[in-house]
C-alpha cells in the first residue's frame, strides 16, 4: 500500500503560496478526495526536507483518538492562522 501522499497545498490565495506537502497518511484514507473538504492544520516554518525523493515544504499536523486509535486531521473548531501549542 502506499503510504505516502504528495499534496499541493494553497495557503495564500493573495501571494498565491502553494507548497508541496509530503506526508505518511496514504494508507489511512480508501479516498484521498476525503481530504479536499476537510481544514488541515500545517506547521509552514520549517526548514524543507526530502523524503522518497520529494521536497515537502510544510508538515501536517495530525493525531490519534484516544476512544477508536483512529486518525484525526482537520480543524473543525478553528481557523486559518490559528496557533498550535
Amino acid at each position: 500500500e502506499k503510504k505516502l501522499l504528495k499534496m499541493s497545498v494553497l495557503f495564500g490565495v493573495e501571494e498565491n503560496e502553494q507548497l508541496t506537502v509530503v506526508t505518511n497518511i496514504g494508507d489511512k484514507y480508501e479516498d484521498i478526495d476525503d481530504l479536499l473538504a476537510v481544514r488541515l492544520p500545517f506547521i509552514v516554518n520549517l526548514e524543507p526536507i526530502t523524503m522518497m525523493g520529494i521536497v515537502s515544504e510544510a508538515m501536517l499536523v495530525a493525531g490519534t483518538s484516544y476512544n477508536e486509535g483512529l486518525l484525526e486531521i482537520g480543524l473543525t473548531k478553528y481557523g486559518i492562522g490559528t496557533k498550535l501549542i
